[in-house]
């Protein structure tokens, strides 16, 4: 109960932006980063040793995967989604991480690179912040401007509802169906 729980939920792998996220803890006293998803023993060693040079491994928890099916369960437990995907290949740079619909699904306010898709669905929707993920006090910047006001924070939540009715499988199967009709 003492500190904001932030949550970084899928692949824990490189271009992940996880050091740098890691290294924001420096500059969020009050935060706890918990890791859920897969990683590769060694990468997560590289982590850990990241965590105690830095002397935040107190705050940081690799929670492991959970079924896919319960990952908007598990996440509603948080108090913040964060997606610090790094700038490392055009794919990466106009994605749409499934991470930040999921954090959507389970009502989380979320902070994310400021690349153009996640900064289109953050924006469009007043459900968090960007930040640039090469910065660690950035990150924390973002962090801090989500807590800072409460009341805001609270209608970012909110805003959620309204964005998982727009971002849901009923509303993005039918454009795939319509999609596939014009193939015909």
């Amino acid at each position: 109960s003492d500190y904001r729980l932030l949550l970084y939920a899928g692949l824990i792998t490189f271009n992940r932006g996880l050091e740098n996220l890691i290294q924001s803890l420096v500059y969020l006293p009050d935060c706890h980063l918990v890791f859920m998803g897969y990683g590769n023993d060694e990468y997560k060693k590289h982590l850990l040793e990241l965590t105690r040079r830095i002397g935040v491994e107190s705050r940081v928890s690799f929670f492991g995967p959970v079924p896919h099916d319960e990952v908007t369960i598990y996440a509603a437990s948080a108090d913040l989604g964060v997606a610090p995907i790094e700038n490392a290949c055009l794919s990466y740079y106009y994605c749409s991480h499934n991470k930040v619909f999921e954090y959507i699904q389970a009502g989380l306010a979320v902070v994310a690179s400021d690349f153009p898709e996640l900064r289109k669905v953050i924006h469009q929707h007043d459900i968090g912040c960007t930040f640039n993920p090469a910065d660690p006090r950035d990150i924390s910047r973002a962090v801090n401007y989500i807590f800072e006001n409460p009341e805001h924070w609270q209608r970012m939540k909110q805003n959620t509802i309204t964005a998982s009715q727009y971002y849901n499988w009923e509303n993005e199967s039918n454009k795939l169906l319509n999609l596939y009709e014009t193939l015909n």
